[in-house]
């Protein structure tokens, strides 16, 4: 059964790949997981982090809700 509440997601707006002319555009994205999310559940949120940094350069947040 899968909870809903507790599903971790990329809450991400645009792309991350922006060209050097739209590079003072700063796009807000966070890792977003639940409060109550399993060991699983918050080592996929750590894992997406960090994917996201070794293909943008970017470290995000890992936040429990927008």
């Amino acid at each position: 059964m899968i909870r809903p509440t507790v599903l971790v997601a990329v809450a991400v707006v645009a792309g991350f790949a922006m060209p050097a002319r739209a590079a003072e555009h700063i796009v807000p994205a966070a890792v977003v997981g639940a409060r109550d999310a399993s060991y699983a559940e918050s080592l996929a949120a750590k894992e997406i982090r960090r994917y996201v940094y070794v293909r943008t350069g970017r470290l995000l947040p890992v936040v429990e809700d927008l």
